[in-house]
């Protein structure tokens, strides 16, 4: 069975779309964390009945905490993180669990990730380092990718964005939740090297993909208290796995 974590934030409308697909999958456990939303999204979810596990945040915890809640409720042997601005796929994670299954070395893999028109997304990165950030700052606006030519094929980047990853639950058993110290980026870099520090693989798959209406919020608003939480994750980061360059 795939336990499916899905957070959400104010973010009903995407919810709406989401859900219908996943519900419609085989073999699956759907979990919702939803991080105090005032929109109605409670409500929505309660609507779904026991086809849903669920859980009520009084506020915005932020992606890892949220996150971790929902990974705690997971028992399937594959847990799939999805942003909830993913249209999903269900072809896309069999081909994730194919591949994991005949390569018993790889704990987490990531699929190519579309923008709506089509657009392929920079989903799989290099450590995101002063350098890198300083890249993406003067690129802004345009698509840069980590690895332009690596990711034409199934590789090993230093990881892949959380908006969608298909973990195994032994890796998840050994190598823990999520960082809470990190509340929006980089959970997700943070994880890849752990996972990779305790001898596993971290794949990038692109033979398979999902569109991912990205939010980019804090491209958005560079100057919002969401975005200095993101340097601050940053920093902690950096400062955690005493590397400041990438």
């Amino acid at each position: 069975m795939v336990s499916y974590v899905i957070i959400s934030w104010q973010g009903l409308h995407l919810l709406q779309r989401l859900l219908p697909q996943l519900t419609a999958t085989q073999d699956r456990q759907i979990i919702v964390v939803d991080n105090g939303s005032t929109d109605g999204t409670r409500s929505y979810l309660q609507q779904w009945g026991n086809q849903l596990t669920t859980v009520f945040l009084d506020k915005n915890y932020g992606v890892a905490y949220a996150r971790n809640r929902g990974l705690e409720q997971a028992t399937g042997e594959w847990i799939c993180i999805l942003d909830n601005d993913i249209c999903f796929e269900e072809a896309t994670v069999q081909t994730m669990i194919a591949y994991m299954e005949s390569h018993q070395d790889v704990g987490l893999v990531g699929c190519r990730l579309l923008y709506p028109d089509g657009t392929v997304q920079d989903s799989c990165k290099l450590y995101p380092g002063i350098g890198q950030k300083m890249k993406n700052l003067l690129c802004r606006g345009r698509i840069r990718y980590s690895y332009p030519k690596e990711m034409q094929s199934v590789f090993e980047p230093e990881y892949v964005i959380g908006a969608c990853q298909l973990i195994r639950k032994t890796v998840i058993d050994r190598v823990g939740l999520l960082d809470e110290n990190i509340f929006y980026g980089p959970e997700d870099c943070d994880y890849c090297l752990r996972v990779r520090g305790n001898g596993w693989k971290v794949v990038y798959i692109p033979s398979v993909s999902m569109i991912h209406d990205c939010q980019r919020k804090t491209n958005v608003h560079p100057f919002s208290s969401l975005a200095w939480k993101h340097l601050k994750g940053l920093l902690y980061l950096y400062r955690k796995h005493r590397r400041f360059i990438g």
